[in-house]
C-alpha cells in the first residue's frame, strides 16, 4: 500500500483532470498563445483517450428510474432486498424534510458532525443474475427525487474496466470515470476484481481518495459477489467505513424464477 501510494502521488499531476479535460496544475495558460494553448489541449484529449475513450463514458451512462417506487414493487422476489430499499428510501425523505425544517440532533440532516455530507455508498451483495443492476438504477431515482444527487443518472461500469496496463494509467482511468459519474451514481459490477492484482489496487485507491476528497458528488454503488465480499473488504480499511449502506440479493427460488419467465 506504501509503494502504491508512493507511485499515485508521483503522478498525481499527471492522473488528475479538471472539468475541462486539462490536467491539474496546467490550468494557468496566460503565458501561451492561442494555438500553443489549443495544441496543449489537443495533447491533453488525446491522452485521456487512450486512457479511456469519450465513447465507452458515454455508453456507460444509463438513466436513473423516474418512478422508482413502482419499479421497485415490479420486482419479482427480493422480499428483504426490497424492505431494505424502502428503509433506506424513507431515511431519505426523512433527511431531506429535516434539512428543510432546519431539525436535526446539534447538526444537519444528513451530514456528519462536521457538516460534511453523510454517506451514501452503497454495497449489493449477490449472485450473477439476482437484480443488482435493475436495483442500482431504482436507487439512483430515490436518491436523485430527494436531491442526493444532481442527476438522475447511473454510470455503470465493473472492476476489470476500472484497469489499465499500468497502476499510474489505472488510476487515471479511475479518475476519468469518477469525472464523468460526477452529479451522479458510479456502479461497479463484480468489483471482486479490484482485490485481485496491483492495477485493482491502484483503483481502490483511487476511489477511497475521491471519495474522501469530493463527499457528496457522486454515490459509489459495489456489487460484488457473496463469496467474494470478505476478499473485498479486506483489501482496503477504508471500505468498512465508507459503504455502511449495504442490502443482500438472495437467489431467486424455482417459483419466482418461472414468474419471472412467465
Amino acid at each position: 500500500n506504501k509503494k502504491l501510494e508512493k507511485v499515485y502521488n508521483r503522478n498525481k499531476q499527471e492522473l488528475e483532470y479538471d472539468e475541462s479535460g486539462r490536467r491539474r496544475g496546467m490550468e494557468d495558460y496566460s503565458a501561451m498563445s492561442k494555438r500553443e494553448r489549443m495544441e496543449v489541449d489537443k495533447q491533453k484529449l488525446a491522452a485521456m483517450e487512450r486512457i479511456v475513450s469519450s465513447t465507452a463514458l458515454k455508453r456507460m451512462a444509463k438513466p436513473g428510474s423516474t418512478d422508482p417506487d413502482k419499479d421497485m414493487e415490479r420486482l419479482v422476489g427480493m422480499t428483504g432486498a426490497k424492505e431494505r430499499m424502502r428503509a433506506m428510501a424513507a431515511r431519505m425523505e426523512y433527511d431531506r424534510e429535516a434539512a428543510r425544517q432546519g431539525r436535526g440532533n446539534r447538526k444537519k440532516a444528513g451530514k456528519g458532525a462536521a457538516g460534511e455530507p453523510e454517506s451514501r455508498h452503497m454495497l449489493f451483495i449477490g449472485s450473477p443474475g439476482t437484480g443488482k443492476t435493475t436495483a442500482a438504477r431504482i436507487m439512483t431515482g430515490f436518491l436523485y427525487r430527494y436531491g442526493f444527487i444532481r442527476e438522475n443518472k447511473c454510470l455503470e461500469t465493473d472492476g476489470n474496466f476500472l484497469k489499465a496496463s499500468t497502476a499510474a494509467d489505472t488510476a487515471a482511468k479511475t479518475g476519468l470515470i469518477l469525472r464523468e459519474a460526477s452529479g451522479g451514481v458510479l456502479f461497479i459490477d463484480e468489483a471482486y476484481a479490484l482485490a485481485m492484482d496491483v492495477a485493482g489496487k491502484a483503483a481502490v485507491a483511487t476511489l477511497m481518495k475521491r471519495m474522501e476528497d469530493d463527499r457528496g458528488k457522486v454515490v459509489i454503488i459495489l456489487a460484488v459477489y457473496t463469496d467474494e465480499m470478505r476478499k473485498l473488504i479486506a483489501s482496503n480499511p477504508g471500505f468498512a467505513s465508507r459503504f455502511q449502506n449495504c442490502i443482500e440479493f438472495p437467489d431467486y427460488t424455482e417459483q419466482e424464477m418461472c414468474e419471472i419467465f412467465r
